[in-house]
């Protein structure tokens, strides 16, 4: 019954992390639509931005992805493509 409990918990952080993931990854996409209108001491700036968002992402997807390990029946949750693919 706990494992059942602990199942939910982390479908449920699955579906909270996608959703994150989404949200940074259309940050990103933003961000990189700049870089090609900016002059070089903004591109600075925006590669930081970058690097930061990059890094919120990598982060997301290892937690994504441990949680996959632990609970093997979450498989699937939160990705709508099925699988434990990155963005």
């Amino acid at each position: 019954m706990l494992d059942d409990a602990e199942a939910l918990q982390a479908r449920t952080l699955l579906k909270e992390l996608r959703d994150q993931v989404e949200k940074v990854s259309r940050k990103l996409e933003i961000v990189e639509g700049r870089n090609q209108r900016r002059s070089a001491r903004g591109i600075a700036h925006i590669h930081r931005q970058q690097s930061e968002l990059r890094r919120e992402l990598r982060e997301a997807h290892r937690l994504m992805d441990g949680l996959r390990r632990r609970y093997p029946q979450t498989l699937g949750c939160g990705d709508p493509r099925g699988s434990a693919a990155h963005v």
